[in-house]
């Protein structure tokens, strides 16, 4: 026998934000499919009948019902991931948005090179930052 759920009561603010989540057409699959998870727990529908309504698993499916009672709304949210720390500074960074609309003196345009030697990193971390939010050298 399961065990029995704690009861999961939305407010009407919660509903109409999980309703949005659901239908908003910039709403990822996952977070839809959490809110989707979420209505139906409200309705008192158990683990396994949601799992198989929905294509999921039980385990996922007690997962963001047990978030949802902890956490709230921001416990459908993903958390933050460890990984490797950005290893260039914000200032870096500024100074490589200014400047690529301001060519050095005697030259057209900046180079991945040029720009590199300027800020103090490698090429390849300019190519990638540039080609990341859509920076041109040549288009000014």
């Amino acid at each position: 026998m399961a065990r029995p759920k704690q009861p999961l009561a939305l407010s009407a603010d919660q509903k109409a934000e999980l309703d949005r989540r659901i239908k908003a057409p910039s709403s990822s699959i996952r977070a839809a499919l959490r809110a989707r998870i979420v209505l139906r727990a409200a309705e008192g529908i158990n683990n396994a009948a949601i799992a198989s309504e929905l294509g999921t698993s039980r385990m996922t499916v007690g997962l963001w019902r047990s978030r949802f009672l902890d956490l709230g709304l921001p416990g459908l949210d993903d958390f933050e991931r460890s990984g490797r720390p950005r290893a260039l500074s914000d200032a870096k960074l500024q100074k490589m948005i200014t400047e690529v609309v301001r060519p050095p003196a005697g030259r057209k345009r900046w180079s991945c090179r040029s720009m590199a030697k300027a800020v103090g990193v490698s090429a390849s971390s300019v190519h990638r930052f540039w080609r990341e939010n859509d920076l041109y050298a040549h288009r000014t």
